[in-house]
């Protein structure tokens, strides 16, 4: 019987403390307010979009060059953060359907009808103005990359910028190098 009276104490003391210890809300039916905080909208950024034209050599680069160095460039903008960069497959589609042949030959008219083809702010065309692969006379490889960025809406040449670079590293990497520092100086050209 002892035994009984002692549980019942204690049942009786831990419902008295779990009371005590309950939020406000369960406590004699009353309801807790909830402070909401107005929903703030967000303004949209709106990032320019840049296409990025094939690179075209004027040094007799292999193709395989010319290829990394456009694709790579278009992946710097883009991850930069300050651009949206315009797919290769939709660019090379929409150059081919206005027979664009090569990026250093386009015209004022061919840009604006690209762009709004595109529904790009501006566009970059590159050319490769010295490339010599590394021999006994060079003993190391180098790469001259020249960017040209036109506004898309006017046709335009906005700004034109190059870039150097020479180093015994392979190929691929030179023009992975190269396509970054030509990147990193267009970019700041191409902003709102």
């Amino acid at each position: 019987m002892k035994k009984a009276i002692i549980s019942v104490i204690i049942i009786s003391l831990g419902s008295i403390l779990l009371a005590q210890n309950a939020p406000d809300s369960v406590k004699a039916g009353k309801e807790k307010k909830i402070y909401e905080k107005p929903a703030v909208e967000k303004a949209e950024i709106v990032l320019p979009r840049i296409a990025v034209l094939d690179f075209v050599s004027l040094a007799g680069a292999p193709t395989s060059i010319v290829r990394t160095l456009s694709e790579r460039l278009r992946f710097h903008l883009l991850e930069s953060g300050n651009c949206a960069a315009i797919d290769a497959g939709e660019t090379w589609k929409a150059v081919n359907d206005l027979q664009i042949s090569r990026a250093d030959s386009v015209t004022s008219g061919q840009l604006i009808l690209l762009g709004a083809k595109l529904k790009a702010d501006y566009i970059i065309a590159g050319l490769i103005t010295d490339y010599r692969e590394g021999d006994i006379e060079f003993k190391q490889h180098r790469l001259e990359l020249m960017g040209k960025v036109y506004d898309a809406k006017s046709g335009q040449l906005a700004r034109m910028d190059k870039v150097k670079v020479k180093c015994k590293k392979e190929l691929q990497a030179m023009a992975e190098e190269a396509a970054e520092k030509l990147g990193k100086k267009l970019i700041k050209y191409c902003g709102k």
